[in-house]
């Protein structure tokens, strides 16, 4: 599973990011009050993306411009991912079953 991290950005006076995955779409971070809670935990899911722990590259974007940038990017791949697999396998299973889907057709 590819995860894109955002910046550290200021949202309702607390510090928060951001990130993406392809299974999860776009969830919103925990809102940190202090700055130097917000890059530690940023930090520390960066890390631990990058050992290998079953979940997949990530892409950690240092601003905003660059993290929508690679989100327009990895969106755009993934609903012509989707859309192939929809033509192939047919209009009527659910949105959020692709994912799953498309893992299942991956192993085989």
């Amino acid at each position: 599973m590819h995860t894109v991290i955002g910046p550290i950005l200021i949202k309702d006076g607390c510090y928060t990011f951001d990130m993406w995955t392809s299974e999860e779409g776009l969830s919103p971070g925990y809102a940190y009050r202090r700055v130097g809670d917000a890059y530690y935990a940023r930090n520390a899911e960066i890390s631990s993306r990058s050992r290998g722990r079953g979940l997949g590259p990530a892409i950690a974007c240092s601003t905003l411009d660059e993290f929508t940038a690679v989100l327009a990017e990895r969106e755009a791949a993934f609903d012509a991912v989707i859309s192939n697999f929809e033509e192939a396998v047919g209009p009527h299973i659910r949105r959020k079953e692709l994912p799953r889907r498309l893992a299942e057709t991956e192993v085989r």
